[in-house]
């Protein structure tokens, strides 16, 4: 993922939005830094998203609670946890 100035944020989102292109945004409180990715680009490793049943996650059937399913059934490294912790954390 491409962070993106105030000016670019404005301009990616436009654009999306001119052409019908569903994204996802995440922007800091500052609005100084942010992502914003088309929806077919997010790598559901790195990013989850359910924004009212428009979602990235595998949902279960049984309790409709969403759940994370990992890949080749491994668990996610800590390494990869700390890479996602420590990037969100730039976002707060």
């Amino acid at each position: 993922m491409h962070l993106y100035n105030k000016e670019q944020a404005i301009k990616r989102m436009n654009q999306f939005g001119q052409h019908h292109r569903p994204f996802i945004f995440i922007i800091n409180y500052l609005q100084d830094v942010s992502y914003i990715e088309e929806v077919a680009a997010v790598d559901s490793a790195e990013v989850l998203y359910n924004l009212n049943g428009f979602t990235n996650q595998i949902i279960s059937a049984e309790d409709d609670i969403a759940t994370f399913s990992v890949k080749n059934n491994a668990f996610t490294t800590l390494a990869a946890f700390r890479r996602i912790f420590l990037f969100l954390s730039t976002l707060v």
